[in-house]
């Protein structure tokens, strides 16, 4: 169990520049978390879950304290291992984990631009995992894979933009041991397979996605 608070920066207190809401009467943010982890080891594998429960009241978007949200759920990890797998591979490896998440204010957000309404969290995807797979070959050959998954996520509700869709990446390496004396060849590959995918917007991200269009604020959707 913990709690925290922090306060408003200055800039949302204070700040005068075109584009920013301040209000000088701003309240800290504040959250109480909970945590309850279960955490077990075999002979080639671990686990290991953990529940959580965060309730944040009055954090801070700009000029303006937002009602209170709940975020809970659970997170699961795994680890798998086999120092051989006959007489050519080695110290095979798969890490693995998985996050489910919901994530509610307690009333609704509306916005008088976007005109949504909704008691979502912008940001968060109600599901992501991860898996890292790795081995040793014939003694001088190193593999790495690895996959990662965002579920689709909500916006907040100044975003015109409502939802940023789930994607998938994969990416590999290899490393080449022993080519010369003390010199190791990598080669990596990142977005293998030339995914397009996208992130919530910055703070209030109110800026739309048509260039050809006035924007609705400072910040990219």
């Amino acid at each position: 169990y913990g709690t925290a608070f922090q306060a408003p920066a200055p800039r949302n207190l204070y700040g005068g520049w075109g584009g920013l809401t301040v209000s000088s009467n701003l309240e800290p943010d504040e959250i109480k978390t909970f945590d309850f982890s279960v955490i077990g080891s075999f002979k080639n594998s671990a686990h290991d879950l953990t529940f959580f429960y965060n309730k944040i009241t009055k954090s801070i978007l700009q000029g303006e304290n937002l009602p209170d949200k709940e975020i809970y759920g659970f997170e699961y990890k795994h680890i798998f291992l086999l120092e051989t797998i006959g007489k050519w591979a080695k110290n095979f490896r798969i890490h693995f984990n998985y996050t489910f998440t919901e994530s509610k204010y307690k009333s609704p957000r509306f916005n008088e631009t976007t005109l949504r309404l909704s008691d979502k969290v912008g940001g968060i995807a109600k599901h992501k995992f991860n898996v890292i797979m790795d081995a040793d070959l014939f003694n001088s050959l190193h593999f790495n894979f690895r996959v990662n998954y965002v579920g689709k996520r909500p916006t907040i509700v100044s975003n015109p933009i409502e939802e940023i869709v789930d994607f998938l990446l994969v990416n590999a390496g290899v490393q080449c041991r022993n080519i010369f004396k003390h010199v190791k060849l990598f080669l990596s590959v990142n977005n293998l397979f030339n995914v397009d995918y996208y992130h919530p917007g910055y703070d209030s991200a109110s800026a739309g996605e048509d260039l050809s269009r006035p924007s609705g604020g400072w910040y990219s959707s």
